[in-house]
């Protein structure tokens, strides 16, 4: 009896998830047919976002801070590697590191576009050469001053990333590896294109 029961259970939920899937996907063909047909006035907002797995090299520096296990044993002597000066490198990779956009536009001529790094932060180096790099690769969506950057501010994010001798030496981030900071303003110029191309 307990094993009939769980099956009828079952097959009633499987019964009701797929009803709702049949209802969503007509009203949802419903009204994508209906928009299709209707002309973009000055009181539309489109918006387009995206999020893109940046994929950091195993060995960066996780920022935030620095003790323990995460600092050079004989800090502030360095121990250079491919990545780091005084922290000691990542053995990993946990969880994805994303680079993340919203772009909006409205019919008026209206735009902003927003994008943020799982990161401890993200400096201005760091946001203009993304933006730059995303505007020689065809992002139009907005102008530097309609952009926002920003980051997570995660404590186990990549580091290496910014110029700045304070960040790097409180001790936080780590120096700056330029081919780490340009990968990284690359993935955010990703996520900012393909936000653009989602603007419906």
């Amino acid at each position: 009896f307990y094993a009939s029961e769980l099956v009828r259970v079952a097959h009633d939920r499987l019964v009701m998830v797929a009803s709702a899937l049949v209802v969503v996907v007509v009203v949802a063909t419903a009204l994508l047919a209906t928009a299709a047909r209707v002309p973009v006035s000055s009181s539309t907002l489109l918006a387009g976002a995206a999020r893109v797995d940046t994929e950091p090299p195993i060995g960066l520096p996780l920022s935030g801070y620095n003790h323990g296990k995460r600092r050079v044993p004989f800090w502030p002597v360095p121990q250079n590697t491919n990545y780091t000066t005084f922290m000691m490198p990542s053995q990993g990779r946990l969880t994805p590191i994303y680079a993340r956009a919203l772009v909006l536009k409205s019919g008026g001529g209206g735009a902003a576009a927003f994008v943020a790094l799982d990161a401890i932060g993200a400096d201005d180096t760091l946001c203009r050469n993304a933006f730059e790099y995303a505007v020689a690769r065809g992002f139009t969506a907005c102008t530097w001053e309609q952009f926002v950057c920003g980051a997570s501010h995660t404590h186990s994010g990549p580091g290496a990333l910014a110029p700045d001798m304070l960040w790097a030496l409180a001790p936080a981030t780590d120096l700056m590896v330029p081919d780490v900071a340009r990968r990284f303003a690359l993935k955010l110029a990703d996520a900012l294109l393909a936000a653009q191309r989602r603007l419906a």
